[in-house]
């Protein structure tokens, strides 16, 4: 019962993701539908098979007109401690994921490298994809993807 309650009370607390935000010097509200308009955010989760942390961050490219963005992800650490379907779990980090964002923002047109490792089967894979952001049509923003990997 107090492995059930122990449980209870990390999922309740680890399965929110706590966004953070650094502050802008600006007095209008950013877009937060567009991933880049926020500066840092980090994530926590916790699943059957552990805790996953999310840490991203935008970076200086050199140039007004575009942005950039990396983003880091663990995933499946503590399992065996934390995990509660005893579906062999174990302590390990099961996969790593880096991602990179650019966007040049005088045409929308952005691409992605995503880049991740499964340490459980020992595989990876790596894809980059071709974003174009469209015009706001209502209320709604559209995002194109082409990706290759």
């Amino acid at each position: 019962m107090a492995k059930y309650l122990r449980n209870l009370t990390c999922t309740a607390l680890f399965s929110m993701t706590l966004p953070m935000t650094a502050a802008a010097e600006e007095s209008e509200v950013q877009d937060m539908s567009d991933p880049l308009a926020v500066y840092t955010q980090a994530g926590l989760g916790y699943t059957d098979k552990g805790i996953n942390v999310k840490v991203g961050q935008t970076y200086d490219t050199g140039s007004d007109t575009s942005m950039g963005m990396n983003v880091l992800e663990i995933k499946g650490f503590a399992g065996e401690a934390l995990g509660w379907n005893g579906r062999g779990a174990d302590d390990s980090i099961d996969s790593i994921r880096f991602r990179n964002f650019t966007v040049d923002l005088t045409n929308g047109l952005g691409g992605q490298v995503d880049i991740s490792w499964d340490f459980d089967s020992n595989q990876g894979s790596a894809s980059y994809s071709f974003i174009q952001a469209l015009p706001k049509m209502g209320m709604f923003n559209f995002y194109h993807s082409l990706d290759l990997g």
